[in-house]
């Protein structure tokens, strides 16, 4: 976008692409010599600070502990004796990711009192786990039909109910068969005449039509002909079908009895679309039924249904477990926890984990009574237990009981820190030179707009980037501090800047920036910017103001009349030999 200050007056609008060849304004070193400003800024990834000193002891009411007070006294509410504010460090330390929980010390003989108990980070077998809810079913493979093989009369039945429960071996039945007499006195009379063939024969005939072994033989040894031929069941279960009578006329096409074992069942589960390609057949299950407090049981997924229920966007996983007294009934509700992807993580017990508007953290014990909360990401949860991804290290020690008021204890004393943070003045505020270097930043990029303008070339969001990240950098370091506003308005300002889209939104952009560090430069660390020779003009028509190097004036607003705004403190003695920006004269003339 070009931006030339004459039409600017005008109020005309243009709109070009963004180009340009940048060459680099900046305070950090000097204009000979130095870094290219908008090049790369490592420093912002790799500088520490540390806050100011305490200003002193602090004192505050027990009753009313938002009042606090720089002396002892009495609490101007209730009239109370202020105590002392123990533990809270105006100028703690401020980490390269943000400020550092408050640390309590607990006197050892409250520690016993609170009921504090705590654990151990550690490498722990954990695996991801999905909870669902599925319906017990029959175990279709221990499910057996008994069909009769002849025709006849059905003379006695001794299973006569559903329920009934039948053994393998049991007697079922007896029938008269006219086949089954006249198949017996064949096998007898084979046996009188001699052919082994011809008895073989016989047998396997009597066999085929269901004559159990023990009565051939009977009949063999006997010989004899059974006219009631007993027939006996061939698996164990209970009968779930039982398709005769007394009386009734049977034959190979009739349901005799259908019986079913629930020494092992079916769990059919219901598991989530996106869940459903994570299991795979064997994975471990964990069961509870809600209808039988205390029971639990163990499986596996013995079958996963290769279709989706398009209304409920599930499918279904199939559960083998064994039914021990036959507690599970078909129909019933269990829940299920399904087990996967099972490693070994760092992790500590869940009740250990507090969680606040901003995460998770810990209490870690520091020793010697002392407890500091520690922000943590969490991962999987799983068996009382839960992932700790980063905070923490293994072995660190941590509360898992009574932690609760060790945590509002900390809270409440860095609340107390906060405010005593927010109220310091900037100029009070220790900053090491490579803070105030990327401060610097803000004011250069006032410099470069202010160089853009009247040079005519393009303002490039690229141009601007480093100085917004030093302002996210800056404002996220000093959280809780004035400086942290700062900051975050010159953000905004630099933002507007780059969405500017005429020349007229561009001044209002460059003066509001200005306008934001104007405190900054003149005031809290003016003798840093007169060192650099670095001046503030206002524009006596506009009342915009701007930054340069210099008092030679480059009104970047049009060139009208333009004073220099005082700073707060001249350096005395300060050599007049300063560097300053190459001389411009714009069309209309400047002062």
């Amino acid at each position: 976008m070009n931006f030339n200050p004459k039409k600017a007056l005008k109020g005309l609008v243009f709109a070009t692409t963004l180009h340009f060849s940048f060459i680099p304004i900046g305070l950090l070193n000097g204009m000979h010599g130095m870094k290219p400003l908008y090049a790369e800024v490592s420093l912002l990834s790799d500088v520490m600070a540390t806050a100011p000193s305490g200003a002193g002891t602090q004192y505050t009411c027990p009753m009313h502990p938002h009042y606090i007070s720089n002396e002892a006294g009495s609490c101007p509410i209730c009239g109370m004796d202020l105590v002392a504010m123990k533990n809270i460090d105006i100028g703690s330390e401020i980490e390269k990711n943000g400020p550092q929980r408050t640390p309590v010390t607990v006197p050892a003989e409250m520690i016993q009192s609170m009921g504090v108990r705590t654990g151990i980070a550690e490498l722990t077998q954990l695996s991801r786990s999905i909870r669902v809810y599925g319906t017990v079913s029959e175990n279709t493979r221990l499910k057996a039909s008994i069909s009769s093989r002849v025709k006849g009369w059905v003379i006695e039945l001794k299973k006569n109910a559903i329920g009934d429960q039948v053994n393998a071996g049991d007697l079922l039945y007896t029938l008269y068969s006219p086949d089954l007499i006249s198949a017996q006195r064949d096998f007898l009379n084979s046996q009188k005449g001699g052919s082994v063939s011809r008895t073989k024969a016989a047998k396997r005939r009597l066999k085929l039509m269901g004559v159990a072994d023990d009565i051939i033989n009977k009949i063999q040894t006997d010989n004899i002909v059974i006219e009631n031929m007993p027939f006996f069941a061939t698996a164990s279960g209970t009968i779930v079908d039982l398709g005769i009578d007394e009386g009734k006329y049977i034959t190979p096409e009739t349901l005799v009895a259908s019986l079913q074992s629930y020494e092992t069942v079916w769990v059919k589960a219901s598991v989530a679309e996106k869940d459903i390609g994570r299991l795979r057949k064997g994975h471990s299950v964990s069961l509870t039924a809600p209808s039988l407090r205390g029971w639990s049981g163990k499986g596996k997924i013995d079958y996963i249904y290769p279709t989706v229920d398009r209304n409920t966007r599930t499918g279904l996983v199939r559960i083998a477990i064994n039914n021990d007294n036959n507690l599970l009934k078909p129909g019933a509700y269990v829940n299920v926890s399904i087990d996967f992807d099972k490693s070994s993580v760092l992790a500590v017990p869940s009740q250990a984990i507090l969680r606040s508007s901003k995460g998770a953290h810990v209490i870690a014990v520091l020793g010697q009574g002392r407890f500091v909360p520690i922000n943590v990401e969490t991962g999987i949860v799983s068996r009382d237990y839960t992932q700790i991804q980063s905070g923490i290290e293994e072995g660190q020690e941590v509360v898992i009981s009574g932690q609760f008021l060790i945590d509002s204890e900390s809270a409440l004393r860095e609340s107390f820190s906060k405010l005593s943070k927010s109220r310091m003045p900037l100029s009070q505020l220790a900053l090491p030179e490579s803070d105030l270097q990327i401060i610097d930043h803000f004011v250069d990029s006032g410099l470069y707009i202010h160089e853009a303008i009247v040079d005519g070339y393009d303002v490039t969001a690229e141009s601007l980037q480093v100085s917004i990240q030093a302002a996210i950098y800056i404002s996220k370091k000093y959280e809780g501090t004035k400086l942290q506003s700062l900051a975050k308005k010159v953000k905004y300002d630099l933002e507007e800047v780059v969405a500017s889209r005429n020349s007229t939104e561009l001044f209002v952009s460059l003066n509001s920036l200005i306008r934001t560090l104007q405190n900054w430069i003149l005031v809290e660390r003016a003798n840093r910017y007169q060192r650099k020779d670095l001046f503030l003009f206002e524009d006596k028509h506009s009342q915009f103001i701007w930054a340069q190097i210099g008092k030679e004036t480059n009104n970047p607003y049009g060139g009208g009349e333009a004073t220099i705004i005082p700073y707060k403190k001249v350096i005395e003695g300060k050599k007049q030999n300063t560097v300053s920006l190459k001389k411009r004269t714009l069309s209309n003339g400047s002062n």
